[in-house]
């Protein structure tokens, strides 16, 4: 994400403080629901993706590997499979149900999952505080 707030556009559905809606939109293979969102003032991306099993996640768009985002900023953190998440940076891949590193450099690393809830109409997602540690210095 760029730090030029000019770019940043408008604030996302909050529903409290630490949550936020995101529109449902049908998610099949391939497909996935980007948002935005700040924490302690700054600003981040995230997506929700359809694991393996069939259910939502919801994952903030950063590499483990160096806290970059995913994607180039075109919301595509999806491998040719449509199914496994990749850094398009380093080529990491994460397989979507636990966020681990499958292959590539954040090896031993999991992307940063963000709690989700379906209250029908949208997902609900819980901004929690940054995991302690990160970004990690492995």
């Amino acid at each position: 994400m760029s730090d030029d707030d000019d770019d940043w556009g408008d604030e996302p559905d909050r529903t409290s403080d630490t949550e936020i809606r995101v529109a449902k939109v049908p998610l099949t293979t391939g497909k996935v629901a980007t948002f935005r969102f700040r924490r302690d003032g700054e600003p981040f991306s995230g997506f929700i993706v359809i694991g393996r099993d069939g259910r939502p996640r919801a994952w903030v768009n950063r590499c483990p590997h160096v806290p970059y985002p995913l994607d180039f900023g075109d919301g595509e953190v999806l491998d040719h499979d449509g199914v496994t998440i990749v850094c398009a940076n380093h080529g990491a891949r994460f397989e979507p149900d636990h966020g681990r590193c499958i292959w590539g450099p954040a090896r031993g690393r999991g992307l940063e999952p963000l709690p989700l809830a379906d209250d029908g109409d949208a997902w609900i997602v819980t901004i929690t505080p940054e995991p302690p540690g990160w970004p990690y210095d492995g």
